[in-house]
């Protein structure tokens, strides 16, 4: 039998990666954590998980038990939320992921009425880069996350918010900067001797980058590898450096980066750098979350069913 309880405290392990971070996390005592795991163990016929350099693993039952957990708690919310949408009961909780970049800009538009229009639904907000919040989505710790993405996960939709392809920022100092009036197009070849501020691995403009500098047989000259682009923007702008930025960062920011020149960069055109609203596939929109959506889109009545 599935216990909410005993679902949120083998998350809490997956999430902390040990019973005893776990533990101070849930605010329990160790062992009293150690004997929920036994108890969902013997239940199930098989251990959870498994010790990897130093760290707890899932097994293959703790995999499946997670997947199967993350459902029955979509269902459960999705009951309540339509129960709630019924009764015209607007009641509960959002859990959303935003990028730090676009945060600003949502949340002065959206908290106030938010929290005017649904006083009953608590807003809890979850910071980080897109691969993050998508994970966080896929996985159900959180209901929904605005987020730039590239390649799309199967598992999950995305309501498409703002478009805009990636441009390539330089700082005044540049040499770029000096030689072609902003809004050109320039290729990587008449940049090959600038030095570059880019995403950390794993990000979409990183690789889109990494592509394109390989088809021309340019190498980049990295001076500057981070997980926030709002630092890598604005790190290229201070240094004199190169940033290829999504349409919609660098739309939102220009005001703030002084003399910076944006330019189209070649064979990146068509690139969908676009700003979605993310969620998981066949998952229940409430009431306030089609609201949300209504007032950062500006297409009122679009989401209803």
């Amino acid at each position: 039998m599935i216990n909410f309880k005993h679902i949120q405290a083998i998350q809490a392990i997956v999430r902390e990666g040990s019973v005893t971070a776990a533990s101070k996390k849930l605010f329990i005592s160790q062992p009293a954590l150690s004997q929920t795991v036994r108890a969902v163990e013997e239940e199930l016929g098989a251990p959870l998980f498994e010790r990897v350099g130093g760290r707890l693993s899932l097994t293959q039952t703790g995999k499946l038990y997670m997947e199967a957990a993350a459902r029955i708690q979509d269902i459960d919310r999705e009951l309540h939320a339509r129960i709630e949408d019924a009764r015209g009961e607007l009641r509960g909780e959002l859990r959303l992921g935003i990028t730090a970049e676009r945060s600003p800009e949502i949340l002065y538009r959206v908290l106030p009425w938010f929290s005017q229009m649904y006083p009953g639904v608590a807003l809890r907000l979850y910071e980080g880069e897109s691969p993050a919040l998508e994970r966080m989505v896929s996985e159900g710790e959180v209901d929904a996350a605005f987020l730039c993405a590239e390649r799309k996960r199967s598992r999950l939709n995305y309501l498409p918010i703002a478009g805009g392809e990636p441009v390539l920022v330089a700082g005044p100092s540049s040499g770029i900067a000096g030689r072609m009036p902003q809004g050109g197009t320039v290729s990587l070849e008449d940049v090959k001797d600038e030095h570059f501020v880019v995403m950390s691995e794993g990000h979409d403009m990183r690789h889109l980058l990494e592509r394109l500098a390989e088809e021309a047989g340019v190498t980049l000259r990295i001076v500057l590898e981070t997980d926030s682009v709002w630092t890598a923007l604005f790190a290229a702008v201070r240094c004199g450096a190169l940033f290829l930025c999504p349409g919609p960062v660098w739309d939102l920011n220009r005001q703030f980066t002084g003399k910076a020149v944006g330019f189209a960069l070649k064979s990146a055109s068509g690139f969908p750098a676009g700003f979605y609203f993310c969620t998981r596939q066949d998952t229940y929109m409430p009431r306030y979350v089609k609201g949300l959506l209504s007032v950062v889109t500006g297409r009122t009545g679009e989401w209803e069913d």
